[in-house]
């Protein structure tokens, strides 16, 4: 097993590349700069190329120093010389807009690297009470009863529910009566002439016309109207 020795976390929380970060094993430091060089590179205008450094030594003291930068460094809200400042667990090296957490703990480097990249590789896992499909997963009904799966509605073919003038599916009415086409009355001058059917306004022979509360209809359309 290796021993854990003290480790140097440095975490950007604010600035262009937050969430970047840098781990140092002690003894050890960390140069921060706007340079690709340094070890923890931060993209900003007002910081120099080699900014400033930050060291821990074996025992796990660290400290911050200012590399002679053209803005300077502050530790929190404070502006540091241009010696050595000692830095301690939680506190925030702030250059330009970028803020710095840092994070004294015990650690290996390794085994840190090892167990974050199978945490990043595998994932969260969810846990078996929580296997369930999330809100977004399942397909919601808003006419399903609650607590029950979503069942098909019947309903009209795509095409007649885009078409407003398409015959609409009337389901027949129990008891109703289907009317017969009266006979033509061979006296009536006009019986043989077609009339315009009140529904689908197509020309209906007289004789095939039936009528429905007053109206006169062709065969299509006399059994979709409720008497």
């Amino acid at each position: 097993m290796t021993s854990q020795g003290h480790l140097l976390e440095l975490t950007i929380l604010a600035g262009k590349g937050a969430g970047r970060r840098v781990m140092v094993q002690a003894p050890g430091e960390a140069i921060l700069g706007r340079s690709s060089g340094t070890d923890l590179q931060l993209i900003d205008d007002r910081v120099s190329r080699r900014h400033c450094q930050v060291v821990i030594d074996e025992r796990g003291a660290a400290s911050v120093q200012d590399l002679g930068s053209g803005n300077g460094t502050r530790l929190d809200e404070e502006r540091i010389g241009r010696g050595r400042c000692p830095v301690r667990d939680g506190q925030v090296i702030r250059i330009g807009d970028n803020q710095i957490l840092v994070t004294l703990r015990r650690g290996d480097v390794a085994a840190e690297r090892q167990r974050r990249h199978q945490t990043e590789r595998i994932g969260p896992q969810r846990k078996p009470a929580d296997a369930t499909p999330t809100r977004r997963e399942r397909a919601v009904d808003p006419f399903a009863p609650r607590g029950g799966p979503a069942e098909a509605r019947p309903g009209p073919p795509a095409e007649a529910a885009l078409d407003p003038f398409a015959p609409r599916q009337v389901p027949p009415t129990s008891g109703m009566a289907r009317l017969e086409p009266a006979a033509p009355d061979p006296s009536d001058p006009f019986a043989a002439a077609p009339i315009t059917c009140s529904g689908c306004q197509a020309p209906t022979p007289r004789a095939a016309a039936l009528e429905r509360g007053g109206r006169l209809l062709c065969e299509r359309c006399a059994p979709r109207v409720e008497v």
